[in-house]
């Protein structure tokens, strides 16, 4: 496999090397550019001293197609820590964060790269070791329109799209490794094989289970299985193999805060409350409208210029906000529909309102 050290700049605060790199102007590293689709680029950092690592958080500039982590205890000799994988967001700038399949110990890390994107390049703004106990979400490797997660249900676990699970606020996608090695859900219980089938139980003295280099999640010769788009089971590990199922990945995740969804909740009804009154005004001036021809104007002189204020003139450009394929615009179409009012519908109805006063208005003039 051709390897290649990238050449071009080097963010200041970084302690880094790399063949041909440079400091420059404190911004970012970046590669030399003209890259072909198959050749690796590497950026090599090195730590002040050996540390105990389970991830690298990864700020990129400009990413690439695929990535993948090497460590080093001792500064020389590198081995894999996090096999590749493909970075499915579209953006040239984001933050990814890479766990290990176990936590290792390493003096310094090296981030190979390869697949260019339309930018032609890859850049690093920094890169910070991840360490200690985290939660995170189980994305599957399978291929989907959307990335699926492995989510806690009453029955069991699941696969559900990572947004519907993250949009539900209720932590149902974030897991952690107890320091036993059991996989550990938010409610405090714990992914276990009885059996021979997946199950949710107390912890004590449940499966231990562990993330390999390349992505199984394995209890002894049993392997998580991405069975569907929606099922997950537990099956021989040469069998997951065989149906290209076995394939899950890490994401570091905040710790689930329940505050944070009652927050969001008390918005949601706030805006519930706030479009269900202006419902009924807009109903009271549909119904109040033919009147207005029957009313004598002399003394209404004072609304016979009612002047729309241009930030409240919504046009069909507007209703955009419920279409759209931006990630972080699904996003927040998603919560506002869960907790409250779908933009489409508060567009809708902000536009029927306007549309109201123009009416009132131009009977007015």
């Amino acid at each position: 496999m051709a390897t290649s050290a990238s050449s071009g700049c080097l963010c200041c605060f970084m302690r880094s090397h790399g063949k041909h790199a440079c400091v420059c102007d404190c911004r970012y590293w970046c590669s030399a550019g003209g890259h072909s689709a198959g050749q690796v680029v590497s950026w090599t950092g090195a730590l002040a001293s050996r540390r105990a690592l389970r991830g690298i958080n990864i700020h990129w500039s400009y990413a690439p197609a695929e990535v993948k982590v090497l460590v080093s205890a001792d500064g020389g000799n590198f081995e894999e820590a996090a096999g590749w994988r493909t970075n499915v967001r579209t953006e040239p700038s984001f933050e990814q964060a890479v766990m290990f399949a176990e936590v290792v110990s390493a003096k310094a890390v090296t981030i190979l790269m390869r697949g260019p994107k339309a930018w032609g390049f890859f850049g690093i703004a920094s890169a910070t070791a991840i360490s200690g106990p985290y939660p995170f979400m189980l994305v599957s490797g399978q291929a989907a329109v959307q990335e699926q997660c492995v989510v806690a249900k009453s029955h069991g676990v699941a696969l559900q799209p990572c947004l519907d699970a993250i949009v539900a606020g209720d932590g149902s996608e974030v897991l952690t490794f107890s320091e036993g090695g059991q996989l550990q859900l938010v409610s405090g219980q714990c992914l276990a094989v009885v059996g021979g089938l997946l199950s949710v139980e107390d912890c004590q003295g449940q499966s231990v289970w562990s993330l390999t280099a390349d992505g199984q999640v394995k209890h002894g010769n049993t392997c998580l299985s991405a069975a569907s788009n929606t099922e997950l089971a537990a099956v021989d590990c040469a069998l997951a193999v065989a149906e290209g199922a076995d394939k899950f990945f890490e994401v570091a995740v905040a710790s689930h805060d329940s505050t944070a969804t009652l927050a969001v909740r008390s918005v949601g009804a706030l805006m519930q409350a706030a479009v269900k009154r202006q419902r009924q005004l807009l109903d009271a001036i549909h119904t109040s409208l033919p009147k207005l021809d029957k009313c004598s104007l002399g003394g209404l002189g004072v609304v016979r210029n009612i002047t729309l204020p241009s930030s409240f003139l919504l046009s069909q450009h507007h209703l955009s906000l419920a279409g759209g394929e931006d990630e972080v615009m699904q996003a927040v179409r998603k919560i506002s529909g869960h907790f409250g009012i779908g933009h489409g519908e508060l567009a809708k109805l902000l536009l029927a309102s306007s549309e109201a006063l123009a009416a009132v208005s131009a009977k007015l003039s």
